[in-house]
């Protein structure tokens, strides 16, 4: 027992070897969670980022957490869906319907959304339906978004995207459509708080039905990381990175290691050293594993970085590839670059300290030398 306790002891006169096992261990944590939390075919599906898998997502958005570092409340996503609408139907006559569908939800927010998009989805039995689209503000005025427009069975309608809304609005879509007065320049423009609907109504014969209506207000906001150009959460691969970080160098670094191991232990025992050999290649090998695996996570992440690594694999140095080929840095998406960076630090830093804090410990002759 008390062999242990002195054992103990003397680790705490080794700081840096107690970081290097806190971050080592924070690292094999995350790696755990992640493959929990997100199994391999599943996260590998999310950062392919097919059609659908995130198209409710703001577009390059920093994470939710950035907007208290301003004084300012930056807008999250809102999604309003065919389930909180509210329907109204009526017959006119000849197998037709009247039907108006109303999108309602409140902005509070004081920054305008990034983005505005109208998704629907029906069963239409000749393939498309004519209906209007108008935008009611809190202040009571009515915007008309689009008259008498076609709508197919599947489809989108991109408003951020429509250059004769544009062009009456004098401004971007997603930013007239919400501003309190329209005749001020731009960049002066204020959010006008409240209440808002987007109205959409037309006809429909008897047999078609609407399945899917979802108005996307897009945030400046999204997710615990943020996410990157092609709408994808980046908290994907910032966990991920993790558990495929520490593959990609354990085993190569453990193989190395082996390798070394036996050449030494020949090398030796060709001296008659062979009875005296365990001591000082554990001295030797058990730090250079350590100092091998933190050199391989940073050329992993320099390969990812440089393009060269699997572009289907979310990794850290994918991460920040991604962030250099797209300016993040000069347009202000700081989050992007440095989240993935710190992680890569930290893991290589964890696991430098541990080799040099073994080196010391199983030398401690040369430390004094030192």
């Amino acid at each position: 027992m008390a062999k242990g306790g002195t054992g103990l002891k003397r680790l705490w006169r080794y700081p840096m070897l107690i970081v290097g096992l806190v971050l080592i261990a924070v690292m094999l944590g995350v790696s755990i969670h992640a493959v929990i939390a997100i199994p391999y075919q599943e996260a590998i599906r999310l950062w392919r980022a097919g059609p659908g898998v995130w198209e409710e997502n703001a577009r390059c958005a920093a994470p939710t957490w950035f907007d208290r570092f301003t004084r300012y409340r930056l807008p999250r996503t809102t999604v309003i869906d065919l389930d909180e609408a509210t329907i109204t139907r009526e017959t006119v006559g000849d197998g037709i319907d009247h039907v108006e569908v109303v999108l309602s939800f409140n902005y509070n927010y004081d920054r305008f959304p990034q983005e505005l998009s109208l998704f629907t989805g029906a069963d239409l039995q000749q393939g498309y339906a004519h209906v209007s689209l108008y935008w009611l503000r809190p202040d009571g005025q009515m915007i008309t978004l689009q008259e008498d427009g076609r709508i197919r069975e599947s489809g989108s309608y991109r408003l951020s995207q429509d250059a004769a809304l544009h062009t009456r609005l004098g401004v971007a879509p997603h930013v007239g459509l919400f501003a309190e007065d329209l005749d001020m320049p731009a960049a002066d423009m204020k959010v006008l708080r409240g209440d808002y609907q987007m109205i959409m109504e037309g006809e429909l014969w008897e047999g078609d039905e609407f399945l899917d209506v979802r108005l996307v207000v897009y945030g400046q906001v999204e997710g615990h990381a943020g996410t990157d150009h092609r709408r994808r959460e980046l908290s994907v691969a910032l966990l991920w990175g993790a558990p495929l970080a520490l593959w990609s160098t354990v085993w190569p670094a453990a193989l190395i290691t082996g390798l070394a191991a036996m050449f030494l232990w020949r090398r030796r025992a060709r001296r008659s050293d062979v009875d005296h050999a365990p001591r000082p290649m554990k001295a030797a090998l058990l730090p250079f594993f350590f100092l091998l695996v933190s050199a391989l996570v940073f050329l992993r992440a320099a390969l990812d970085v440089v393009g060269l690594g699997d572009p289907m694999l979310p990794t850290w140095g994918k991460v920040i590839h991604d962030a250099r080929m797209n300016d993040a840095l000069s347009i202000g998406l700081h989050y992007w670059v440095s989240q993935p960076a710190i992680l890569i630090v930290m893991t290589g830093l964890g696991f430098a300290l541990m080799g040099y804090s073994l080196h010391h410990i199983f030398n401690p002759k040369e430390k004094t030398a030192e």
